[in-house]
């Protein structure tokens, strides 16, 4: 089962407003990602190509994301093996309002401009790229 199916699911049950972006706008931004965060993507997980990052192992890491997102809109993606949708959130809020009622996955935040990537993964790690590095060198 893809996870963003499971996503909606929950954020319907959840009265959290989701949107999916189009295979047009996913493209873009996928693209924008390996060009700027990515050395070359050898691997399966995304995070193993990550050129400059900063990374901490915490389990509680997915709550941290949601407050960095603060009241901003963020963009969540997976793995291309597990699901290749980007989901639109509205806020740190509504984002942790749906992952407090997940099943643990591995996930990518972003925004539409790319300023940042953050993942959280199967391993517990939480891994920063672009404005997200300092932010996460600044919680070790």
């Amino acid at each position: 089962m893809k996870i963003s199916t499971e996503i909606k699911k929950v954020a319907l049950d959840s009265a959290i407003n989701i949107k999916e972006l189009s295979d047009e706008q996913v493209k873009k931004i996928k693209n924008d990602i390996s060009r700027k965060y990515i050395r070359s993507q050898s691997g399966v997980f995304l995070w193993d190509s990550f050129k400059e990052f900063a990374v901490i192992a915490d389990s509680n890491g997915w709550k941290k994301i949601c407050t960095f997102i603060g009241e901003n809109n963020c963009l969540m993606f997976f793995d291309d093996i597990e699901d290749k949708s980007i989901i639109t959130i509205s806020n740190g809020n509504e984002l942790y309002k749906l992952l407090s009622e997940m099943f643990g996955f591995e996930f990518y935040i972003t925004n539409f401009e790319t300023d940042y990537l953050v993942c959280f993964n199967h391993h517990d790690c939480l891994f920063g790229c672009g404005t997200a590095k300092k932010w996460i060198e600044s919680l070790k």
